[in-house]
């Protein structure tokens, strides 16, 4: 499994957003968790889970982009395209941290 990360700012909350390829079930997922340990909801479920909606075509990485955009949530650059990446690829253990104002920083490369 891939894993590729960035942290976003919305409405004065930090929220950590998790993407990757799952090489199992060969689908992609998202993840969208509150990253504030002040934040009683960070204790709790996710706000987004791709587990949660069985529904989309997570075979597709356009519905990764599409539920992003319906969120409102903007991504680092590339992230989207690394995922994209990935699934082309067939790549697993993979983890990027994707920032907005510097380069990716791979921290498992596999």
């Amino acid at each position: 499994m891939s894993r590729h990360q960035a942290f976003v700012s919305v409405e004065g909350r930090t929220l950590l957003v998790v993407a990757g390829y799952d090489r199992p079930t060969k689908e992609v997922f998202l993840e969208v968790v509150v990253d504030d340990i002040d934040d009683a909801a960070a204790d709790e479920a996710p706000l987004y889970s791709s587990l949660a909606a069985p529904q989309r075509d997570w075979t597709d990485v356009r519905t990764l982009a599409r539920v992003l955009d319906e969120l409102g949530l903007m991504v680092p650059a590339g992230l989207i395209d690394a995922v994209r990446g990935d699934q082309l690829a067939n790549t697993g253990n993979r983890v990027v941290v994707h920032h907005f104002d510097r380069e990716p920083e791979v921290l498992l490369a596999g």
